[in-house]
C-alpha cells in the first residue's frame, strides 16, 4: 500500500491538472469575494461577523475544483488505454481505490487551505473599504476549518465518482451537475429528505446558512457515508466490469 501510495504521488508530480483547477478555483473565488465585499458595502449583512463569514465561507467554493480533480484523476486514467492496463494489473481495487483517495485526500488538503487562505485575506483586505471591520471570532474560525475540510470531503468524493465513471467527460459532467444544479435545486424544492444529500452535509461542515441544513455532527457523517457508499460502489462495479490479474480484486 505504501508503495502504491508513493507511485500516485510520483504521478501528481507531473500532471497539470491540480494547478490548473486550483488557480481557476483561487480566481473564481476572488472575483466572487470581490461582489460579496461590494454587497457588504451595501449592508447586505446586518453585523461585520456575517459579512466575514460570508466571504470566508465562500472558500468552500474550490470544492467543486477539487471534486473534479478527482474525478478527472482517476476516470481519465481508466479511459486510456495505458492506464486501464495498470489498473488491471493491480492485485487490489480496494488497495489500488485506497492510494488514489489518499493522494486525492492530499490534494483536497491543499486545496481547502488555498480556499481558506484566499478566501480570509480577501475579507481582510477588502471588507475595512467597505466600512466592516475584519476581525477572526470562533465562528470564523470554525468556517475556515470547515472550508478545509469540505475540500478533502469532494476530492474523495470526486476520486469516487471518477471510478465509477470511467469516461472524463461524463464523471466532469456529473460532478457538475450534481454540485451546481441538482443538490441545490432539489434541496430548495423540499428540505426533507433532500437535507441528506452530500452537497448539503458539506454546507453544514463549513456552517452554510440560509436553508435548512444538518447539524455539524450530523453533516460530517453523511457526507463520510456518501464517499464510503460511491467507494463501495466504484469497487463492485470494477469487479464486475474488469478482471483483475495477479490476485483477488
Amino acid at each position: 500500500m505504501k508503495r502504491l501510495i508513493s507511485a500516485e504521488l510520483l504521478r501528481l508530480r507531473y500532471t497539470r491538472a491540480a494547478v490548473a483547477l486550483l488557480l481557476l478555483g483561487a480566481v473564481f473565488l476572488v472575483i466572487s469575494d470581490v461582489g460579496f465585499a461590494q454587497q457588504a458595502g451595501d449592508g447586505k449583512w446586518a453585523t461585520d461577523e456575517e459579512a466575514v463569514l460570508a466571504l470566508v465561507r465562500n472558500g468552500f467554493s474550490l470544492c467543486l475544483f477539487a471534486a473534479l480533480f478527482g474525478a478527472v484523476a482517476v476516470s481519465g486514467e481508466l479511459q486510456s488505454g495505458d492506464g486501464a492496463r495498470a489498473w488491471l494489473a493491480r492485485p487490489s481495487w480496494r488497495e489500488l481505490l485506497g492510494a488514489k483517495a489518499t493522494v486525492a485526500a492530499v490534494v483536497g488538503l491543499v486545496f481547502g487551505l488555498v480556499g481558506a487562505g484566499v478566501a480570509t485575506l480577501c475579507a481582510a483586505l477588502l471588507l475595512p473599504g467597505q466600512g466592516v471591520t475584519f476581525a477572526v471570532s470562533g465562528t470564523v474560525a470554525g468556517a475556515i476549518v470547515g472550508v478545509v475540510a469540505v475540500n478533502v470531503l469532494a476530492a474523495l468524493w470526486g476520486t469516487a465518482l471518477g471510478a465509477l465513471l470511467p469516461r472524463t467527460t461524463i464523471a466532469v459532467a456529473v460532478v457538475v451537475l450534481q454540485m451546481l444544479l441538482l443538490e441545490p435545486g432539489l434541496v430548495t424544492l423540499a428540505s426533507t429528505p433532500f437535507d441528506l444529500l452530500f452537497g448539503n452535509a458539506l454546507g453544514a461542515i463549513y456552517g452554510e446558512t440560509g436553508y435548512d441544513t444538518l447539524p455539524l455532527g450530523a453533516g460530517i457523517v453523511v457526507a463520510i457515508a456518501w464517499i464510503a457508499a460511491a467507494a463501495a460502489v466504484a469497487v463492485g462495479v470494477r469487479r464486475r466490469s474488469d478482471v483483475p490479474m495477479g490476485g483477488a480484486a
